[in-house]
C-alpha cells in the first residue's frame, strides 16, 4: 500500500531583528517579537499551550530575507507554509499585496500557502479577541491536520 508523503508545515517570517541565529527565527522566547506574540495567540485558544509544544509543533522557521522569494520552487516536499504578514505572503504566492486576505490559503503546485496577519505588537488586526481566536485556532488546526 501507498502511503501519501507527510506535509510539512513551515512558518515564514521576514527579519529578525533581535538575533542573526537561525534558531532564534520565530522563537517563542524572545519577549515582544514575532514568535513570542503568536504563542500568545495560540494560548489565547489552548492556555495549556507551551513554548516546548510550539517547538514541536513548527520545528521549520524559516526568514524570507534567508531563503528568497523563490523558497517554493526549491522545496520538493509537499509543504503548508505559514506567510505572516502581507508581504510575506504575496512574494511567496506572487501575487499583489492586496490580494492577500487574512487567514485564506492559495495553493501553488505542491504547496499550499497560508495568510496570516503578522502578529507584531503594531498590527491593530489581533486587538479584536475574535480576530486572535480565528488565527490561533486556524493554526492550530494545521497543526492537528498534518
Amino acid at each position: 500500500m501507498r502511503q501519501c508523503p507527510t506535509r510539512h508545515l513551515v512558518l515564514v517570517g521576514i527579519s529578525n531583528p533581535w538575533s542573526t541565529d537561525s534558531k532564534d527565527i520565530l522563537s517563542p522566547v524572545k519577549p515582544n517579537c514575532t514568535g513570542s506574540n503568536l504563542l500568545k495567540i495560540l494560548q489565547f485558544v489552548d492556555p495549556s499551550y507551551t513554548a516546548e509544544k510550539f517547538y514541536e509543533d513548527f520545528p521549520e522557521r524559516v526568514n524570507l530575507y534567508d531563503v528568497g522569494a523563490d523558497y517554493l520552487s526549491s522545496r520538493k516536499i509537499p509543504s503548508d507554509i505559514v506567510a505572516f504578514g502581507k508581504m510575506v505572503g504575496a512574494a511567496l504566492a506572487n501575487i499583489p499585496g492586496g490580494r492577500v486576505k487574512p487567514l485564506s490559503s492559495v495553493k501553488r503546485g505542491i504547496h499550499i500557502i497560508h495568510f496570516i496577519p503578522h502578529p507584531s505588537g503594531l498590527n491593530r488586526w489581533y486587538n479584536s479577541d475574535d480576530n486572535k481566536r480565528a488565527a490561533g485556532s486556524y493554526l492550530l488546526n494545521l497543526v492537528r491536520s498534518k
